[in-house]
Formats: structure tokens, sequence, C-alpha cells
């Protein structure tokens, strides 16, 4: 299906209008990225992998673009993801039997594989990673573009990706640490507790699937009383106290720079991870994760309810987490303002070398892209909440690019301003 007329002259004249300088350069591969390898995953007896809950046993081969087998290797491979697990391009969790340094990235067994489906750009996953690293949100996951074959069929390109688990090269806190998400799939998961103010949080680290932390375990009430102590710190009478309020149990900084990273991608759906480097330290925001629906991919309806459907364009200077999550009540407190401000002054100056980052990203994809969307014709196609569908793998990189130009400017503006009285004209 192709996008109606209308709204497709629309996105050419904003592309036109401001166009960005994320660009697919010429020349060979450039800043570490190099053309995807490919991992080629055969199940024993090519049993079909059709489940999140039970592994299956598989042989593992990777090869790089010049088809050298860099290693093979047996594990095992499931399902993954919420909504994502629902589309024609499945992602996936795999774990090897040895560790594997792969493209670079530090020897683990544990991966997963981000099927970026609805991301016909194919980048917003670099965006958020890169953003985040950039930005100094703890423990930044690392990734590299991969393509895949599973049973003698060519799935496309995918983003393997480092887990999000406690590891002294990834989540690097102590054994009585914590990694916690606050999700709304809250109901999958093994272990969760439900706090005064959001909802119900899943206990990631210690791992409740080995019992390493139970519902009557010490630690299960640490972690729950910690929460919720923190959160009747932010949201009472003396929460921008530094002693008394939430500063106490904040490690301020992450929060802000998981702030800029969402709000600067306008990023509507993005996970929400906690982590606990061990009692006595502070409650960190990190890692930075999912950013399918960012960069003006898709867009929440104005009454806020549910999302909006094409044709529409997706507005970029609409603040989207001040009012939302803990952030709506921090940034009644000038002094988290006052931080957001000093960490947004520090990033703008990197921006330049961050979409160079992104643009070599894009040139080590361009030829894997074309195989991807020969398997996956949606180029034209309006996908799930999706609000474009430009045709070919280009025009939704500089769509892409140009939304997040577009943003960063406005934010700007919207920073620098947030909480200072509108100028009243003199009679």
């Amino acid at each position: 299906m192709r996008p109606p007329c209308a709204y497709l002259l629309l996105i050419l004249l904003l592309m036109a209008s401001c166009r960005g300088d994320i660009i697919v350069p010429d020349g060979p591969p450039v800043g570490g990225f190099n053309s995807p390898s490919h991992l080629i995953i055969t199940t024993d007896n090519r049993q079909e992998v059709d489940s999140k809950e039970e592994y299956v046993s598989a042989g593992f081969s990777l090869t790089n673009a010049s088809e050298s087998v860099l290693f093979t290797d047996h594990g095992y491979i499931r399902g993954r993801g919420n909504a994502t697990w629902q589309y024609e391009k499945k992602p996936y969790r795999i774990e090897f039997d040895n560790k594997h340094p792969i493209d670079g990235l530090a020897a683990d067994r544990d991966w997963v594989l981000l099927a970026d489906y609805c991301d016909k750009s194919l980048l917003r996953t670099a965006y958020i990673l890169e953003l985040a690293r950039m930005t100094g949100v703890p423990y930044p996951v690392s990734y590299r573009h991969i393509e895949v074959t599973l049973n003698g069929e060519y799935l496309g390109l995918y983003i393997l990706a480092e887990c999000v688990e406690r590891s002294g090269h990834r989540i690097d806190i102590s054994n009585d640490g914590f990694i916690l998400e606050n999700t709304q799939y809250w109901g999958s998961e093994p272990l969760t507790f439900k706090s005064t103010h959001s909802g119900r949080f899943s206990i990631k680290y210690p791992n409740p699937k080995d019992e390493s932390i139970t519902r009557v375990s010490d630690s299960y009430y640490f972690i729950s009383d910690y929460i919720n102590a923190m959160e009747e710190a932010l949201y009472g009478d003396s929460f921008t106290d530094p002693e008394l309020g939430y500063r106490s149990y904040l490690e301020v900084e992450s929060f802000a720079r998981w702030y800029l990273v969402n709000e600067l991608l306008g990023n509507y759906d993005p996970n929400f991870f906690y982590v606990l480097p061990q009692p006595g330290a502070k409650l960190q925001m990190a890692p930075c994760w999912d950013g399918e629906w960012s960069l003006g991919l898709a867009a929440r309806n104005p009454n806020g309810l549910g999302w909006a459907s094409p044709p529409t364009v997706s507005p970029v200077d609409v603040d989207i987490w001040n009012h939302e999550k803990y952030f709506s009540r921090l940034f009644e407190d000038p002094y988290f303002v006052s931080i957001v401000q000093s960490e947004w002054n520090t990033l703008k100056p990197k921006l330049p070398g961050f979409k160079a980052t992104i643009a070599a990203v894009a040139k080590s994809i361009e030829e894997a892209q074309a195989r991807n969307f020969e398997r996956w014709p949606i180029l034209d196609e309006y996908i799930s909440v999706g609000l474009v569908a430009l045709g070919s793998w280009e025009a939704e990189v500089a769509y892409a690019a140009d939304f997040f130009d577009r943003r960063c400017r406005w934010f700007d503006s919207f920073i620098a301003d947030f909480g200072k009285e509108p100028e009243t004209g003199s009679n």
C-alpha cells in the first residue's frame, strides 16, 4: 500500500525545507562499523522456534562479509519481545555454549536479536544506543547489525545487542545490587512488586528464575521498601530538600541523561530500567533501551489516549517526558531542571560527532538493507502504529535525520525557557 499522495507530499516538503545532515556517505564504512556479519542458525531436526519460554537446541555459524567462517558453536534459541513477537519478522534470544567476541563486542554467551521490523530506516536502535553512550547514561548497550538465516531461510538484517543483565562488561554491579524494569507487561514476569505511584516493577536481577530472589526474600522486601521510600520522598512536601527529598535516593544525573536521550529522539515507547548498584547507593535510571517508536515514526493522539494513525505527521515541537513517569514531579524542582540544562549544554558540542557515527552505521548496512527489504517488501506499507511509509530506505534514513535535527533545535529553545514566566507587554 502506497502512502496517500497528500501525506507523502507533506513529508517530502518537510524534508526539503529542513534537511538533516545524516546522509549515507560515499566510500567504505568508517568509525569501526563494518559490513554486517551473517549468523546462520540451524535448530536440531530443524525444529521451529515458536516459543518465548522454551529454548530450542541449535547449531550456530558466524561468517563475515567475505563469507569466511569466524566461529561455529552449539547453543540455544527462543523467541523474545512483547508486541514485537507478533510481527512477521520475529526477534530472538540466543545463548551460545561458549563466549564469543562478535564483531568486536566483548565476548559473551547471551545475546538478543532485535528484528526492527517497524523501523524501515533500520537505524533507530543505533540512534538510542549511540546517543545514550555519548550522553553518559550508565551501562550503555553495545550492538552490531547482523544478517540472520534460520533453518535455511534468510530472515534479513537484525540488531545483535547485549542483554540487559548483570555482567562485568554489561551492567557491572555488586552481587547484592538490583536491576528493575517498570513495565506494563508485568503479568508475564516471574517476580514483581507494586509501588505506590508507578505500578509494577519486575525484578531482573537477582534472577527470580533460579530463585536467587523470591517473594519472601529479605532482598525482595529491601528493594520494594526502597522504591516506596523513594517515591514517598519524591512526592512528599519536602521533595526539593537535598536531604529529605528525592536526591537522597536518586542519582540525578542518570535521570537527566535518560530524559535527554528519549526526549531528543521523541521516543514515545521506551523501556524503563532502573539499577541500584548496591545497598547504600542511589537509584540510577539506566540503561536506555528500545527506540522503535521514535524520530517521527509514531505519535500519540492529542488526547493522550492511544496512537495516532496515518495519514498523520508526527509533531516535532511536543514535549513528552517532562509530563510522564517520575519526570512530571522532577520537573517541578528548579534544581532538576538546572541539571537537565547543564547536561544538554555538555551534549550539544558532541552532536556533530554523534551524527557522523550514525552516518557510518548507515553506510555499513547500505548493501544489507537491500537484501532485508527484498525479504520483507514493506517500504510502501504502514506497519503497526507507524506513520511513515516513504517507499525507499534512503528516504527513511533522511526522514529520521531531519526529525532529529528539528527536534534538537526545538529542544534547545524549550529547555532554555523552561519554567520562565511569559513576557507581558507594557501599557
